[in-house]
């Protein structure tokens, strides 16, 4: 933990103590002339909007559709609206009205006000993906007219792929017979060999049938 006693007394704390004292200053300079029924929401609404803002920066340090994704629930919980408790019927955030309920063990009525949260999660996220469709769309279109470009530009470049191309399949075909050809070989020596095989059998069968019979001995009795 030294480290960290280290780099807090590193911190310029006088000229950030002075900035505080600043934002505070434009704050309260801003928010004079609200009337203090309506400063609540107004402070709600203006943080809610600069923690949606910084959390931006986050997302696109995020994957791609996860960045998105979190910032569309982070816009959804904190500024959807609902009703505020009581009989006033005021504007009041879903997500207060949720956690109230949760708090006090009302799970129905917490159910029921995070219903227009889950409807604008939804929302987003469908908008999302109609506008990743569009975005990819004319990225696309964008790479296809500067090939275009380029290959209006050198028509050879063009020839020449189209060789590489046509070589690349060549290739292909020549290591597709190369690897082929020793499984055929290894099937037509099997082949030859079974054949030859037979054919010295039929060989040694007509030779024994060929061969003459043996002479007869025949014993003659002396008279």
């Amino acid at each position: 933990m030294e480290w960290l006693k280290e780099f807090i007394k590193s911190l310029p704390l006088d000229k950030i103590s002075e900035i505080v004292a600043q934002v505070v200053a434009w704050w309260s300079e801003q928010v004079k002339d609200i009337p203090a029924d309506e400063l609540p929401f107004n402070v709600y609404v203006g943080g809610s909007l600069v923690a949606i803002v910084l959390w931006y920066f986050v997302a696109r340090m995020l994957p791609r559709p996860l960045g998105g994704m979190t910032w569309i629930v982070m816009i959804a919980i904190l500024l959807t609206p609902g009703v505020s408790l009581g009989e006033t019927g005021d504007v009041a955030p879903a997500c207060v009205a949720v956690v109230y309920s949760i708090l006090m063990k009302d799970y129905p009525a917490a159910a029921q006000n995070f219903v227009p949260i889950a409807v604008v999660i939804i929302l987003g996220f469908f908008l999302g993906f109609v506008w990743q469709l569009i975005r990819d769309t004319i990225v696309a279109d964008r790479i296809a007219d500067k090939d275009a470009k380029k290959n209006a530009k050198n028509p050879a470049k063009k020839e020449d792929k189209e060789l590489l191309s046509q070589s690349d399949e060549l290739r292909n075909r020549l290591a597709k017979r190369k690897n082929s050809t020793p499984v055929n070989s290894k099937a037509n020596s099997k082949a030859n060999s079974k054949s030859r095989s037979k054919t010295g059998s039929n060989a040694g069968s007509k030779t024994k049938t060929a061969e003459p019979p043996k002479a007869a001995h025949v014993k003659i009795k002396d008279n």
